[in-house]
């Protein structure tokens, strides 16, 4: 009997990508919300790596790699999770320049502090 492939961390990856997009198009970036359901979500995948035995009668090297994957899958999507954290963080700063820009066009220091928070971005 082959392995049998695990598509429980690629289903956890789209959540995420899809929870990202669902809370960008609504603008709400509400850093503290978005990482409790990231983390949630990878508790999930790491609980039912866990749980699922990877399939009878596996040796220890797909024991290893499964559990690298699971580790990869981690890692990846913590870092997606954190690099749109900070860019949350860069908008809202434009989106404060913006109301200072709204109140007096003529702020020349918040429009050169927008300026390099979009470069940055």
């Amino acid at each position: 009997m082959g392995p049998s492939f695990n598509l429980f961390p690629f289903l956890i990856l789209s959540m995420i990508f899809i929870i990202t997009g669902v809370f960008q198009i609504v603008e709400y970036y509400n850093k503290t919300v978005y990482f409790g359901v990231v983390a949630a979500l990878l508790v999930a995948m790491w609980i039912d790596g866990l749980i699922q035995p990877i399939y009878p009668g596996a040796n220890q090297t797909d024991t290893i790699l499964y559990y690298l994957t699971l580790g990869i899958f981690t890692i990846v999507s913590a870092g997606y999770a954190y690099n749109i954290i900070n860019t949350w963080e860069k908008i809202k700063k434009i989106i404060g320049h913006d109301k200072a820009l709204k109140v007096n066009p003529n702020y020349i220091k918040a429009l050169n502090n927008k300026y390099v928070d979009l470069t940055a971005i």
